[in-house]
């Protein structure tokens, strides 16, 4: 997944589990972006640690275009090489079953912990980004909730309930482009395609639409990269996993001097969608693949889309529960987050992700007009 995909398409005979675990990492990384930025971290060290590439365990926002690449990378799969037919609705049907339902309980449960469990009184100690967050009353946000709910119909502000909404709002948007870009790279040479997507963001398209554009791509010629990387002797694969890591979290790595600010962030957005790539070439082709293939990490991909929706609004609810008295009383705040994050993520896969799943492939097949529109 992108973090929302499995990585198991619906269709798809092959389950690449290192996805998965990847997936469940890359969810990790994003609560302790958010722990990080929950607490007032200052001093040189830290500094000096968050310009590393040590930043690579609490880099959120490189974490969150890995999900984007991933999700072009997993949805296309199945319809690459014209193995077999797009169903262009039930394409549909089956990202919004995917995503809207979870999403639906995460929202709703945010309302309830915000109304009645939250504790405004107790974060005066945290961050500033923190306390602004949940600073508003239910009974005058009636219209932005409902806005909420609806998801991408309405606009609304994403920071008001659940933060982490906002790349949701781009997954599905996307979603409805995917296949057009499925269409394109099956239909013309590697050349032309990259072409295609760099006019495209250099005449403006966004460039999220490019992370999942090069998601597409990286299926399409996967296998044929990973047939080198297979043969690669192990100096190679190290430096190429170096290189990974330093492109993933360029934004704090590189120094590009007094380039513009836009397109200082703009490059390393482009960098930091490289060293995501290959991080899955890397996963999928080379001995990278057995550390993945445990229990604890394939658990994490499993849950790590609910575990994405609800850590932040329950690290917020248990940071207000146990007042900040010292540094000391952040370890039990992070560990207990975590736990109750893993718990109701768990209940929320097996209990919403799954049957909503299920619901969708079912409806798919039993209704002939999902499956009307097809490219081959």
């Amino acid at each position: 997944m992108d973090i929302i995909e499995n990585s198991k398409n619906i269709h798809d005979s092959k389950r690449y589990h290192e996805l998965d675990s990847l997936r469940g990492i890359a969810s990790l990384t994003v609560f302790f972006s958010h722990f990080v930025l929950c607490n007032v971290v200052t001093g040189p060290l830290y500094v000096k640690v968050r310009m590393s590439p040590l930043h690579l365990f609490w880099d959120g926002e490189s974490a969150v275009l890995f999900f984007f690449v991933l999700s072009g990378f997993v949805l296309s799969l199945p319809y690459l090489n014209k193995e077999r037919p797009l169903e262009l609705l039930s394409f549909y049907l089956k990202r919004i079953f995917r995503i809207y339902p979870a999403f639906l309980a995460a929202i709703l449960l945010c309302i309830a912990l915000k109304h009645f469990l939250y504790r405004p009184d107790n974060m005066q100690y945290y961050s500033e980004w923190l306390r602004n967050i949940w600073n508003w009353v239910l009974k005058d946000k009636k219209a932005q909730v409902w806005n909420t709910l609806s998801f991408i119909i309405c606009d609304y502000n994403t920071n008001l309930i659940d933060p982490v909404i906002w790349s949701l709002l781009i997954e599905m948007r996307i979603s409805f482009l995917i296949p057009f870009f499925i269409i394109s790279i099956n239909k013309n040479a590697l050349m032309f395609n990259m072409l295609f997507i760099v006019v495209l963001l250099y005449l403006g398209a966004d460039f999220y639409i490019g992370t999942f554009y090069f998601g597409v791509l990286l299926g399409k010629y996967h296998q044929a990269i990973g047939a080198y990387l297979k043969k690669a002797p192990g100096m190679v694969v190290a430096i190429l996993f170096i290189a990974a890591i330093l492109l993933y979290t360029s934004r704090y790595t590189f120094d590009l001097g007094n380039t513009p600010e836009t397109e200082r962030n703009q490059f390393r957005f482009y960098l930091s969608t490289l060293g995501c790539c290959l991080f899955i070439l890397l996963a999928l082709h080379t001995n990278f693949s057995r550390l993945l293939k445990n229990k604890v990490c394939l658990f994490l991909g499993n849950i790590s889309y609910s575990f994405y929706l609800i850590h932040l609004p329950v690290l917020i609810t248990i940071a207000s529960l146990f007042p900040y008295k010292n540094n000391y009383s952040l370890v039990p705040i992070l560990f207990i987050s975590l736990g109750v994050a893993w718990i109701i993520s768990f209940i929320m896969y097996k209990c919403i992700e799954l049957p909503f799943q299920q619901l969708a492939s079912y409806l798919s097949k039993r209704f002939s007009f999902w499956s009307r529109i097809k490219f081959k």
